[in-house]
C-alpha cells in the first residue's frame, strides 16, 4: 500500500540517495519532524545527513534485524518530533544490498515517518549516506568506469527503483524506454530510466511515471532530471488515434467520447453513466443525466467549460459581424450550454418568487444582458433544484460580463 508523507515531495533525488519508491510500490518516509538529530546540510553535500550510532552487538557480516533496530531507537527518547512512537507503530523493511530502514506509521492522518537507515551496523540519519558507505565498501574510489556503471545499477535499484519493463498500467501509446547506465568522463555514471512515482505530495495528486536523468557520483550523491513524465490513469488512457480521427463537419462518435472522457481525466463519474447530450449548432455534452457537465465537444475541441469553448464558437457563428438581434439569439443560446435555463415556470414553483421568462436587452456598446432564471441541480437526484435568477452580460467582443444574482431560493420539499 503507498504510505503517505509528511511532507510534499519535490522531484525524485533518487541518485544513490533519496527513494522514490519501492518496487512500483511504497515510497521511504521523509525523516521530517525526526526526534533525532537528522543533519541540516543539503544533499548536494558529499555528507549530507549525520551518523547516529551504531548497533550494540551487531555483526557487520549478518542482517540486520528488526530487533536491532528497534533496541536502537529505545535507546534515544523514542520519539519523532513530537509524536511517541509505541513498538506495534514500527515498521522495518529491507532496501536492499544491505541497507534497512526504520520507520512508522502512529495513526490515523500522520503519514508514514522514517526514522533511521541501517547499514553495517552503523544507524544513519538519511539513505543517501548509508548509500554512500554502501559505495566506499564496494571500491568505487578505485573502480574501472565499467565497474562504477555496475555498482551505480546496484544503487539505482535499491534506491531508485528503476523499471525494467513496462507495468501493466502503463500507458500502452506511449513507448517505453530501457535503462540505461553510461560512464562520463567525469568519472560519474548517467542512469536514464523510467520510474514510478505513486506519491506526489497532495491530495488528488495523481500517481505519474517521470524519465529521469540520474547522475551517481563517486561520493554515492547525485542530481536528477525529468525528461518526460505523465500520469497514471487507473481508468485507461485515450488513444490517439481516435483522437485525431475526428471528422468536425459530424457529430462525436462514441469512441471519440470515451477517448475525450480519458483524456479529461474524469473520476467523478464513470464512463458507463455518461451520456453524450445534442445542444445544438455542433456543441455536445459529454455528462450523467442531471449531474454536473463532464466536457463540451464543439468541432473536434473539448473543454471542461463551455466559456472555454465561446470564442471559437462566436467566430464559427459570426458574432463580430452580428445585429443586436442576432447578438441576442446568440447569447440566449451560449447561456444555454452554460446553464439548465428555465424558460416555463414549474410546477414545484415558490409563489413568493416572481417568475419571468428569459429576456435581452442590447446595450449601448453592442453587447447584451440577459435576465433569466436558470436551475442548479444536486447530485441528489431526489433533491429539488436551487432555483437562480440572475443578470449576465455579453460585452461587445462576445467574452462574458458583469454578473449580477437577483434572487434565489430552493423549493420546500412535499410533505
Amino acid at each position: 500500500m503507498v504510505r503517505k508523507r509528511m511532507v510534499a515531495l519535490a522531484l525524485v533525488s533518487v541518485a544513490c540517495g533519496k527513494k522514490s519508491t519501492t518496487p512500483h510500490g511504497a515510497g521511504s518516509g521523509s525523516g521530517w519532524g525526526s526526534g533525532v538529530d537528522v543533519g541540516s546540510r543539503s544533499d548536494s553535500d558529499s555528507d549530507s545527513g549525520s551518523l547516529l550510532g551504531s548497533l550494540a552487538g551487531c555483526d557487520p557480516a549478518k542482517p540486520v534485524t528488526k530487533d536491532q533496530a528497534r533496541a536502537w531507537f529505545r535507546s534515544t527518547d523514542g520519539k519523532v518530533g513530537s509524536f511517541s512512537i509505541e513498538d506495534h507503530d514500527l515498521d522495518f523493511r529491507d532496501e536492499g544490498e544491505g541497507i534497512y530502514e526504520l520507520g512508522a506509521d502512529p495513526c490515523c492522518d500522520i503519514g508514514h515517518l522514517t526514522i533511521a537507515y541501517f547499514y553495517a551496523c552503523k544507524v544513519y540519519s538519511t539513505e543517501r549516506l548509508a548509500v554512500h558507505d554502501l559505495l566506499m565498501t564496494r571500491g568505487w574510489a578505485s573502480a574501472t568506469p565499467a565497474t562504477r556503471v555496475e555498482l551505480a545499477k546496484v544503487v539505482d535499484r535499491v534506491t531508485g527503483d528503476p523499471l525494467a519493463t513496462a507495468p501493466k498500467d502503463w500507458n500502452p501509446y506511449k513507448p517505453f524506454t530501457a535503462p540505461t547506465a553510461e560512464a562520463q568522463p567525469d568519472g560519474t555514471v548517467k542512469l536514464r530510466r523510467w520510474v514510478h512515482r505513486p506519491n506526489c505530495g497532495g491530495q488528488g495528486c495523481a500517481p505519474t511515471f517521470a524519465f529521469e536523468e540520474t547522475l551517481c557520483g563517486s561520493n554515492g550523491l547525485g542530481s536528477s532530471k525529468t525528461t518526460d513524465e505523465y500520469s497514471e490513469e487507473p481508468k485507461g488512457y485515450p488513444d490517439p488515434t481516435v483522437l485525431a480521427s475526428c471528422d468536425p463537419t459530424k457529430p462525436p462518435s462514441k469512441d471519440y467520447a470515451h477517448a475525450v472522457y480519458l483524456a479529461a481525466h474524469i473520476s467523478n463519474f464513470p464512463w458507463e453513466d455518461e451520456e453524450l447530450e445534442d445542444l445544438g449548432h455542433d456543441m455536445w455534452l459529454l455528462r450523467p443525466p442531471r449531474k454536473s457537465p463532464a466536457q463540451y465537444l464543439w468541432h473536434c475541441k473539448h473543454a471542461y467549460e463551455a466559456d472555454e469553448l465561446l470564442p471559437a464558437v462566436e467566430a464559427a457563428e459570426g458574432w463580430d459581424k452580428a445585429d443586436a438581434q442576432k447578438r441576442a439569439q446568440l447569447a440566449l443560446m451560449f447561456d444555454g450550454w452554460r446553464h439548465h435555463v428555465v424558460t416555463a415556470q414549474p410546477a414545484t414553483w415558490d409563489a413568493t418568487h416572481a417568475f419571468a421568462p428569459p429576456t435581452t436587452t442590447p446595450l449601448p456598446d453592442g453587447g447584451i444582458r440577459l435576465a433569466r432564471w436558470y436551475a442548479n441541480f444536486s447530485d441528489d437526484s431526489s433533491a429539488l433544484p436551487r432555483y437562480y435568477r440572475e443578470e449576465q452580460e455579453f460585452q461587445a467582443d462576445g467574452k462574458l460580463g458583469a454578473r449580477k444574482v437577483l434572487d434565489q431560493f430552493q423549493p420546500a420539499p412535499a410533505r
